[in-house]
């Protein structure tokens, strides 16, 4: 085999190299709990000092804001716990080698969008099976799903597949 007959591959993703923890989606989630907390602190300071007219009553501000920081407390810590264990568990498989190598070419190719509100999609066969990807920039699951990326039709791809999740992009360079 010459050097032209080698393929060369970029690695687009690698979930060894990235945080455990989508540290934005923690932050925005952080900061709903800091605006109930600020809504329970306000509450009580109005219960101080009376309610006036035409405003939400202290009772109702403290009720909602310790409602909500709580909501929002256990919200993040219930995203950075998922996160972790999950993006834990592909590492892991992928270091000990338990996942299906998929290679082929991107078939039935269909755009995401980086708001997150549309799904990217796209099969690839690989070994005479077919495999099937789906996600969206704004999920909260480890693995690649960097919507309106990198990924586009007709590409020659390598994944590192765990469970249909994508623990390493391969896109071979053109």
């Amino acid at each position: 085999m010459t050097a032209m007959d080698r393929v060369l591959y970029t690695t687009i993703y690698d979930v060894r190299q990235v945080p455990a923890v989508n540290y934005p989606m923690a932050a925005a989630t952080a900061v709903v709990a800091a605006a109930f907390l600020a809504l329970l602190v306000v509450g009580r300071r109005g219960m101080r000092s009376g309610a006036r007219a035409g405003r939400m009553s202290p009772e109702l501000a403290t009720g909602l804001g310790g409602a909500g920081f709580l909501f929002g407390a256990l919200l993040t810590a219930g995203s950075i716990a998922f996160e972790y264990v999950g993006a834990r568990r592909l590492r892991e498989r992928l270091a000990s080698g338990d996942y299906e190598l998929v290679a082929g070419r991107v078939q039935n190719f269909m755009p995401g969008d980086r708001g997150g509100h549309r799904d990217e999609s796209f099969t690839v066969v690989s070994g005479g099976r077919t495999y099937r990807y789906r996600y969206r920039h704004s999920d909260w699951t480890p693995g690649f799903h960097q919507s309106a990326g990198p990924v586009h039709a007709g590409a020659y791809v390598r994944i590192a597949d765990v469970d249909g999740q994508i623990a390493r992009l391969e896109i071979q360079r053109e």
